[in-house]
């Protein structure tokens, strides 16, 4: 739509519930309006999408599945197929640029799914689980908790964020078989009790990376080559804090000049520079009018904040020569909103 951005938004909620809703978001307005409805789907709580699919993860406590989707005609999801991924808890799920490999990171089980995916994008079968393992020297005194995958610029590399063994995996992966091979001197690891939890590239320095540490609030500035090397940290807090917080999305602005971290606990969004070395510097931290802003997702002009506790969306304006965020006192209803996911 000219007039408009697209966005689908998942959630914690029942298969009798609408779980997958589709949004409107209009550019001159930032209104929004509810499109379309899904139902019949276990706790979606992470989205990813392409031109022709939806896929989303139905996140179970003691199993879950991947779901494939495509689009009608009048762009609501028809779903395709689903799969078990021989895990327990997927949250988070990513699709690779051939459009031929798709990867879930299950939580409980702290573990990985790769599954080969069909030339309508549909799932052909479960390739392997691959379980993320540090040496009992390195283990820290805590249970695997993979949660989040990103396929890098080449389309045979992913990393891997764990929050209980406080590592950023990196991974070869075959793009023919899906099969996962670690690189093991390319780990990132982190100090322990930190959780990584979300990472982002930088638009421009391929080999630069920003990940997100919800346990200790830090954003982390890493470059990865032959051997991740840390170049800054900063906190998406200020101190003191007495608030319990944990931080939650990372976001960059699509003309790439700035970095947002949302805090739940503390609720707000943490806003950075993103200087020419790609070091980060702090704009501000914006207080939110709603409760645990899980997810958010940035237009041109806009940004869509979902607030888990609050049951709503808000809508804010972007100013682009300072990155800040503007209320723009408009709301929607939204049940237990968990992820924020636009329609390219």
């Amino acid at each position: 739509m000219a007039g408009s951005h697209l966005f689908f938004v998942g959630s914690y909620a029942s298969e009798n519930a609408a779980s997958i809703c589709l949004w409107e978001l209009q550019k001159s307005t930032g209104r929004l309006k509810k499109l379309n409805a899904q139902s019949g789907f276990l706790n979606p709580s992470y989205l990813a999408i392409n031109r022709k699919n939806l896929y989303a993860v139905s996140e179970g406590t003691d199993s879950g599945e991947v779901l494939a989707f495509r689009f009608d005609q009048e762009g609501r999801p028809l779903l395709l197929n689903r799969l078990s991924v021989m895990g327990k808890a997927p949250c988070h799920l990513a699709v690779n640029s051939g459009k031929n490999l798709l990867v879930a990171a299950n939580y409980m089980s702290g573990d990985l799914s790769v599954f080969l995916l069909e030339e309508d994008g549909g799932l052909k079968r479960l390739a392997g689980v691959f379980s993320q393992l540090l040496s009992a020297e390195e283990r820290p005194a805590r249970d695997a908790h993979a949660h989040f995958v990103l396929f890098c610029d080449e389309s045979d590399k992913l990393l891997a964020t764990d929050l209980g063994l406080d590592t950023v995996f990196v991974y070869r992966i075959d793009p023919r078989t899906g099969v996962l091979s670690e690189l093991e001197q390319a780990r990132a690891s982190f100090p322990q009790g930190s959780g990584p939890r979300h990472l982002v590239s930088h638009p421009g320095k391929s080999d630069l990376f920003y990940v997100l540490c919800e346990q200790s609030s830090e954003i982390y500035t890493l470059e990865f080559g032959v051997r991740a090397k840390v170049l800054q940290c900063v906190s998406t807090v200020p101190p003191p804090t007495a608030v319990q917080n944990f931080a939650a999305a990372i976001r960059i602005s699509l003309d790439g000049k700035f970095l947002y971290a949302s805090n739940r606990g503390f609720d707000s969004i943490a806003v950075y520079n993103i200087r020419t070395d790609g070091l980060l510097q702090l704009v501000d931290i914006i207080k939110l009018n709603g409760s645990w802003p899980r997810d958010f997702c940035l237009f041109d002009d806009f940004a869509v904040v979902a607030y888990q506790k609050s049951d709503r969306l808000e809508v804010f304006a972007i100013d682009s020569n300072t990155g800040l965020l503007h209320e723009r006192n408009i709301t929607a209803e939204a049940v237990t909103p968990v992820c924020v996911c636009p329609v390219p």
